[in-house]
């Protein structure tokens, strides 16, 4: 009864560690990609410079601008479902522990 409750919820536990970690993980790889494009761009960029005018170089900064908020985007959504994938977690476990002491309760 209480020991398999115990073991489901720290199997849940480990898969959703491991499911955190594993989202963590590609979400870096993404992001170590998408910097290493934007060093890329800069370099790039660095080139353009001397070649074009101003006009194109301050566009090019605007989009690189627009690059980083799309990412601190990405990360606010990211925290966002952990907190929602915590918060439901909460709620499965207050339902288990509802129903493991209403059914105690109803054995007595």
């Amino acid at each position: 009864g209480r020991t398999a409750a115990t073991s489901r919820d720290a199997q849940r536990r480990v898969r959703a560690q491991r499911e955190k970690q594993k989202l963590a993980h590609e979400f870096n790889r993404q992001h170590a990609q998408r910097d290493a494009e934007r060093e890329h761009e800069a370099m790039l960029l660095a080139e353009y410079e001397s070649k074009l005018g101003q006009q194109q170089v301050r566009e090019q900064q605007g989009r690189r601008e627009v690059g980083i908020r799309d990412r601190e985007q990405a990360e606010a959504r990211l925290r966002a479902a952990e907190e929602q994938r915590e918060a439901e977690r909460a709620q499965v476990l207050l339902a288990e522990s509802a129903m493991t002491s209403g059914g105690k309760a109803r054995q007595q």
